[in-house]
Order: structure tokens, then sequence, then C-alpha cells
């Protein structure tokens, strides 16, 4: 019986050489010849393309599953430039990776929860979770939700995070076996006798008066106490950083009152990113749903909040392990929480103090996200600005 893990990156723009590096570190730090299955997580940079194909054959025809996002996340390492690519590979007999991809995700999202949970049925038996890889620009996640919910008969704890394009605001892409997709999710679930610990902590503060959402469909928000949401935006940022979204959505962000059943084990406000403008209707969109007449705050992001949590995660994780060295990682981080507000220095330290208490940082691997995906008080929940910490140990006898 035997469960081998290990991560790898690379920072080379040549991507030969960069797929290359990272598979070779992977399976060095796994102490593997043979890969089972893989993560991976990329920037832009590549051709993505070229880069699934590439990993195909690195990896031997091992299935895979991963995206692109703002940065990524290996052992002792954090980049957020364009070159950029984090590789988690296993290998043994005592778990089982399976996974999938849906195309057209946009305004699809419940339908495609539905069919996610239809595929998930298969694999019920031993199965301890689902790694959700969506479309970051459009995905309702609420809605996705939604349908994977109503009907599956086994719900699962959700984790993962919606894929980015280092701020450019325009295409991001999923991995799935060697094709690269956009406007897509890719699924994977996990089997296996492990038991999985987590936690999660944002760092956003609200800031201003209380507001009210007047007109708003879905997940897309019009007006904001009967105006435009964009001219009330427009009251916290500067006329450069409306014109410029990546700045404006890197300084302020919109908060909602928890429910009280969440609220004790995570935060009295949920942080919600903006990924996307329509200047012609005025509207914003966000990666959940809103209704007309909630309240809402604006936020900004607070380092001081972002360094406490750090600590209290990793108390908190160090707790429930109970000594257990973990067998994986999986680091989902806010992509607000990366080089938009802290300098490198400060991002690294952040990222060596989780690796070095919690331990397992050969086998440590993620990226940063527009948006985090994991549970809180066992519901599944979507989250912004916020880094997921997910480890794998072996089961307690």
């Amino acid at each position: 019986m035997s469960i081998y893990f290990g991560a790898g990156v690379s920072k080379s723009k040549n991507i030969k050489e960069a797929v290359r590096q990272s598979v070779s570190l992977a399976k060095k730090n796994a102490g593997i010849d043979k890969v089972d299955f893989a993560f991976v997580y990329s920037t832009v940079g590549y051709d993505q393309e070229l880069l699934v194909e590439l990993l195909s054959q690195e990896l031997d025809g091992a299935h895979f599953s991963g995206c692109s996002g703002v940065g990524v996340i290996g052992p002792d390492f954090t980049n957020e430039e364009n070159f950029a690519i984090s590789v988690l590979v296993y290998s043994g007999d005592e778990l089982l990776f399976e996974n999938i991809y849906f195309e057209n995700l946009h305004n699809n999202d419940e339908e495609i929860g539905k069919n996610i949970a239809i595929w998930a049925e298969e694999f019920s038996n031993d199965a301890k979770a689902l790694f959700l890889f969506p479309e970051g620009l459009t995905c309702n996640y609420d809605a996705l939700k939604r349908g994977y919910e109503n009907t599956s008969i086994n719900i699962l704890p959700l984790f993962g995070g919606l894929t980015g394009d280092n701020f450019l605001m325009k295409k991001t892409f999923q991995y799935c076996n060697g094709k690269s997709f956009s406007n897509s999710i890719v699924a994977t679930i996990l089997k296996g006798n492990v038991d999985l610990l987590w936690d999660v902590t944002h760092g956003c503060s609200p800031i201003g008066e209380v507001r009210t959402i007047t007109k708003c469909k879905g997940n897309v928000i019009f007006e904001m106490d009967h105006r435009p949401i964009l001219d009330v935006l427009k009251e916290y940022l500067t006329s450069s950083d409306i014109d410029n979204w990546e700045s404006a959505v890197a300084n302020i962000c919109l908060g909602f009152k928890a429910d009280e059943d969440i609220s004790k084990d995570y935060d009295e406000f949920i942080i919600r990113f903006i990924p996307a403008k329509n200047d012609s209707d005025g509207s914003v969109t966000l990666s959940s749903e809103v209704q007309q007449g909630q309240e809402v705050w604006m936020a900004r992001r607070d380092q001081e909040r972002i360094e406490n949590g750090v600590e209290t995660m990793i108390k908190s994780i160090t707790k429930k392990s109970r000594g257990r060295e973990p067998l994986a990682i999986f680091h989902f981080d806010c992509a607000g929480r990366g080089k938009m507000i802290m300098n490198h220095e400060k991002k690294e330290n952040i990222v060596r103090n989780f690796q070095s208490n919690i331990k397992g940082e050969n086998a440590w691997s993620g990226f940063y996200t527009f948006g985090e995906i994991a549970p809180v008080n066992n519901k599944n929940f979507f989250h912004n600005y916020t880094a997921v910490i997910l480890a794998l140990y072996k089961k307690e006898d």
C-alpha cells in the first residue's frame, strides 16, 4: 500500500524547459518515476494549448486537472509573473483521482452543477472531496452549487478556485487530460482512505456606510441605493481606477453580512470580488448571486488581518493534525492577497510561514485565484480575498 505526492515549479520562459523542470522536480520530491495523476497550475504567458500538450507528454499520458491563475504556489515558491508553473504529482494504490470537464459554463452553471453530481455518483463509494476549477470571469457559483447539491445523493465537500489570467480580465483557461479550454469547468473527485483537514481566512475590513442593492439579476448588480453601481463605486475609487479595472478591483470589494450559522466559524462579513463590469448598462458581475434589498458594505484588504488570519490557520490545522505530517497540501489563495497588496518579500514570507509550520512543503502546490472554494461549518461555500489550505493526511487508526 502506497501514497506518494510531490510538487515542482518553474519560472522558465521556455515552455518546454518549464514543463520539464516542474514535472521532474515534482517526481523527485515524490520519489517516483511513474505518475498516476497530477494537478497543474500555470500563468498565461505560455501558449496554453502547447502547454497542456507538453504536460501530457512529460507525464507519460497520466491524467491531470488544473487551470491558469494569477500566479502559482509551490515548495518555497510564489510567482505572479506571466511565466510560472506549479505541478503536484501523485502515485500510489490507496487513492484514486478521476476527472471530467464541461464546456459552455456561462449561463449554464446550474445545469452543469447537476451534470457534475450525476457524474460524481459513479464514484460515490469512499469519495472524499470534489475539486472544481471553473471559469473565473463569469462563473455563478451559487447556481453551480445549487445544481450540484439539489441533484447529489452524497454531497461532497468542494474545494478549488476560479481560474485567472494575471488580471488581464479577458480569458482564463481550464486543463483536463492534455486539453485546454475556456468558459468551462474541470471537476476532479478524490477517493481513498485519507483524512482531510482545512481552514479558510480572509483579510478584509468594511469601510463607510451600509448600502442597499436596489436592482439586480442573479449575480449581476445594476443599482445600489437607486444609483448605477459604477457611480457608487466612484466614491471610493479614483477616475484612473475606474478606467483600469485591474486597479479598481485591487482596491475595493463588497462585504455582505454572514449568516449566523457560519459567522462564528468564519467572520462577520463575506467578501466578494468584482471580476467584471459592463460600461453600457453600468452593471458589475460577481461570482455569487445577490438579492434586491440586500445590505452591502464597501470593503478593503487589511494587511494586519491577513497576517493574523495566517497565524490562526496554522494553529487550527496544526492542532487538528495531532502531530501527523501531511501527505499533500492544496493551497488556493486570492489574487487580491498577492502582489496587488503585498511586496514579493512579504508574500513569500507568508507562504514560508505556512510551509514551515504546517509542513509538507515538498508536496505543496496551488495558485492565486479569482475566487476560492472550501466548506465552512460543513457547508460548501464560495470565498473571495481568502486563503484556503487543504491538507491530506493518512487516516488515523
